[in-house]
């Protein structure tokens, strides 16, 4: 695994706690390497704080492979770890896990987390909240098809689409998605391959879902 603690420790906000997880990551080619999107196991001194106190990047793991994540030098009155995909300011887009910290003692062990990398919800977070609502939710539902939450997966999914043979997404086949198509194939002239939103990763989780069955959970 490759990773990049990303912070730096003010004098007066360290601390002497560790804290650590073993995880296990599928589909790791989902993993981010863009600044816009981040992996990042992270410690807060209150749940809803604006900013984690501590943060540690992953920008690789071993499929499958129990990894040891770790934040060192966390203040004693940290109360929550999250794991979770951030945007460059550190916002969180998608929550993989959260847990509270009540603990005392010097070294915090969260214990075993398998973690799925292609959730629809991160699909769901990631790429149609980021990038596509402003023309596919509520009022506005551009060729009627509608990426709002609740309401994306059944619109999507095994959905006939205006080329024939082509559905909007077809579990299994990336490629034959009329989704990917529309995002990837600058020959179609679809403005979407312009939107500054879309990031590379973007659709490589789109593809890695699409191929992996399209689940909803």
């Amino acid at each position: 695994m490759a990773c990049d603690s990303g912070d730096i420790v003010p004098k007066s906000d360290s601390g002497n706690k560790k804290i650590v997880a073993t995880v296990s990551f599928t589909h790791v080619e989902t993993i981010p390497a863009v600044r816009e999107r981040k992996l990042a196991f992270m410690s807060y001194t209150q749940p809803g704080d604006e900013q984690p106190n501590r943060i540690h990047v992953i920008t690789s793991a071993q499929e499958g492979t129990p990894t040891e994540l770790s934040l060192t030098q966390v203040p004693d009155d940290t109360r929550q770890v999250v794991l979770a995909l951030v945007d460059q300011d550190n916002q969180i887009i998608y929550p993989f896990f959260e847990k509270e910290i009540n603990s005392s003692s010097d070294r915090v062990d969260l214990g075993a987390v398998t973690v799925n990398l292609i959730a629809y919800d991160r699909v769901q977070k990631q790429l149609f909240n980021q990038s596509c609502l402003d023309c596919h939710s509520g009022g506005n539902l551009s060729r009627g098809l509608n990426l709002g939450e609740g309401q994306s997966y059944r619109a999507i999914v095994n959905v006939e689409s205006k080329v024939p043979g082509m559905p909007i997404v077809k579990p299994g086949d990336a490629e034959g998605s009329l989704m990917v198509k529309q995002l990837t194939d600058y020959d179609t002239g679809s403005f979407h391959t312009t939107l500054t939103t879309l990031k590379d990763n973007d659709i490589t989780l789109l593809k890695a879902w699409i191929s992996g069955g399209a689940p909803v959970n």
